[in-house]
């Protein structure tokens, strides 16, 4: 089992080389929004002392940990609403309230309902909430979100184009280039010649530290990275590989889930929930999404270990069909309370297997 899953993963080490001197940035403000916001911005100072006394504006979901930061603004996540449209006029304010040449943009998955403008807003909320429902990949969803947004794409770097945005992205999207499509990033566009983005962390950042926590070594341990297709055939290529390897298995993915019922749980439960039936004692899985809620509920996802019954197919089946996976894991012990990470990249699946004579 885990000691401290959010120690861990607040070990993560993050990329902030610049790609221009530090001289270029005269007098910048700090701009950090996202799940990750107050976390980034914390190990952005570590990184670059120089810019702790630059005004700075702060964005993060209701009940994240603010790291003890000031001029933060809450707003609400995974649903867009009211404060959502609030939090982008505040931050609209803030650009407007001096004449900036630099800002320097901290942008992390969850800015797609923290911050939003738009010409319809009840248009922009339901669509949202289909969205959220839809089964549709993490970039169909974003792509979706840019046609309705009038901040989305690209179009605050657009809005203000003498200011330069320098924008460090962690990015939750793992597809090629995915970086450009966090938050919807309203900072960053190819067609905004006055916006550079940096990729400070990725679904590998995410792989390479968790090897190296459960001294995965790739001889031993088969690797999928990008895992972007449906939850059901996830798990069955899981299925497949607890029968036919002694290898362990990790996997960083964002899978879809179409969402038909009203229960508890999201994802990486639903998914944990579905192979239940399929281990056994010499096998453990973690099922864990990096910011540490999975889905509606307020659990990081599930930890299986040393299952002390069998469950059968038919136990669980009630649970999967009304999406009620986090309260079966909750009840039999395996659902993993963290609270928000401070860090959001990928969910990751990892199996790991007992050879005879060995302990996990």
């Amino acid at each position: 089992m885990m000691k401290n899953y959010v120690e861990l993963l607040r070990s993560i080490d993050l990329n902030f080389e610049f790609k221009y001197p530090a001289s270029f940035f005269k007098d910048p403000a700090v701009i950090s929004v996202g799940k990750s916001a107050a976390f980034m911005y914390k190990k952005f100072i570590e990184k670059h002392p120089e810019y702790s006394h630059q005004q700075k504006l702060i964005i993060l979901p209701e009940d994240s940990d603010t790291f003890d930061l000031n001029d933060i603004v809450f707003s609400s996540h995974p649903k867009i609403s009211k404060l959502s449209f609030q939090a982008g006029e505040k931050l609209i304010e803030f650009i407007n309230s001096r004449k900036f040449c630099n800002i320097i943009v901290l942008i992390s998955g969850g800015s797609s309902a923290l911050i939003e403008k738009s010409s319809d807003p009840k248009d922009t909320i339901n669509s949202n909430n289909l969205n959220l429902l839809s089964g549709r990949n993490i970039l169909e969803i974003n792509r979706n979100r840019i046609e309705r947004s009038l901040i989305k794409g690209g179009k605050i770097a657009q809005m203000f184009p003498n200011i330069n945005f320098t924008v460090f992205s962690m990015s939750d999207i793992p597809f090629e280039n995915g970086e450009k499509f966090v938050g919807s990033m309203p900072f960053f566009s190819d067609n905004a010649p006055n916006s550079t983005l940096i990729k400070c962390a990725d679904c590998t950042t995410l792989r390479d530290h968790l090897s190296s926590y459960f001294n995965l070594s790739f001889n031993k341990t088969l690797f999928i990275d990008r895992f972007t297709d449906s939850i059901d055939q996830l798990s069955q290529i899981i299925k497949d590989h607890l029968t036919s390897s002694n290898k362990d298995l990790f996997i960083t993915t964002e899978p879809t889930l179409e969402v038909t019922g009203n229960g508890k749980g999201g994802r990486m439960s639903h998914l944990a929930l579905s192979l239940l039936p399929f281990l056994n004692n010499s096998q453990e899985l973690y099922a864990l999404s990096s910011d540490g809620m999975d889905g509606n509920s307020e659990f990081a996802g599930a930890i299986i270990s040393n299952t002390n019954r069998k469950y059968s197919e038919n136990e669980i089946s009630p649970y999967l069909k009304s999406f009620n996976s986090a309260a079966f894991l909750e009840k039999e012990g395996f659902a993993l309370r963290t609270g928000y990470t401070g860090i959001n990249l990928n969910d990751f699946v990892l199996i790991r297997k007992k050879l005879k004579g060995q302990a996990l």
